[in-house]
């Protein structure tokens, strides 16, 4: 798994997502469905923007490349949760987005900001 650099127009804290938010947000009960899709060579889900923690860690994927993977394999799951265009039954959107400043972004992307 590889990480992708976030760019200033895409840091939107309510679009960085955990397995649980995407189970969630995609109507599935379990989480461990994201872990399979994650381990399962050619299933083809999203790379993770970040890894958080030492050993194992935890994951942090961007909404919409998740949204993207899953409107091919689940089209009827992410309509019903209708975030993109906020609307329908799912959870509420999370915080406004925030305007970082280029030089974050970088320290983020470089690994020089801890949580």
């Amino acid at each position: 798994m590889g990480e992708r650099a976030l760019g200033a127009d895409e840091f939107v804290f309510a679009n960085l997502v955990g397995a649980h938010e995407i189970a969630e947000r995609l109507g599935f009960r379990r989480v461990q469905i994201v872990y399979g899709w994650v381990h399962t060579e050619g299933a083809g889900f999203p790379s993770p923007v970040r890894r958080i923690g030492a050993g194992r860690g935890v994951s942090i994927w961007f909404w919409p490349d998740v949204e993207e993977w899953a409107r091919a394999r689940y089209p009827d799951r992410v309509e019903e949760w209708g975030y993109s265009q906020g609307e329908g039954e799912g959870p509420a959107p999370g915080p406004p987005p925030l305007e970082p400043s280029a030089e974050l972004i970088d320290d983020i992307n470089a690994g020089r900001v801890k949580q």
